[in-house]
């Protein structure tokens, strides 16, 4: 038996117990959208995210046209979602990121600034 059905009846019953997402944990255009956001632990495969906000999709025109693409596309996953990799670093954790950033910057700011203005032992 494939996980999928198992795994899709888990995350669909957790989404109609809870349908809101904390909007911390949400990222990019949010204006009428619906996201399936996951945990970091990735508990379920990334495609499998990538076929329900597609079969969810706010647009008519991008979900599945029929259920047979939904229901294909779930008992074998598309090579387009497959080749899907994590979210960068900046949209699973920007504050991380552009804390990381600025550590770089202040640190070649301090290397320029002493390159300019070095220490004179005259």
């Amino acid at each position: 038996m494939h996980p999928c059905p198992s795994l899709l009846k888990k995350k669909l019953a957790k989404r109609l117990q809870a349908p809101h997402v904390p909007s911390a944990k949400l990222h990019g255009d949010l204006k009428n959208t619906y996201k399936i956001k996951l945990h970091d632990e990735h508990e379920t495969p990334a495609w499998l995210d990538s076929v329900l906000s597609k079969a969810v999709h706010i647009n008519p025109y991008k979900r599945y046209e029929s259920l047979s693409e939904f229901v294909y596309d779930l008992r074998h996953p598309n090579t387009e979602f497959l080749s899907q990799t994590r979210p960068p670093l900046a949209e699973r954790h920007p504050v991380l990121f552009w804390k990381g950033v600025s550590a770089v910057l202040a640190v070649m700011v301090l290397v320029l600034v002493f390159a300019r203005f070095g220490v004179k032992t005259h």
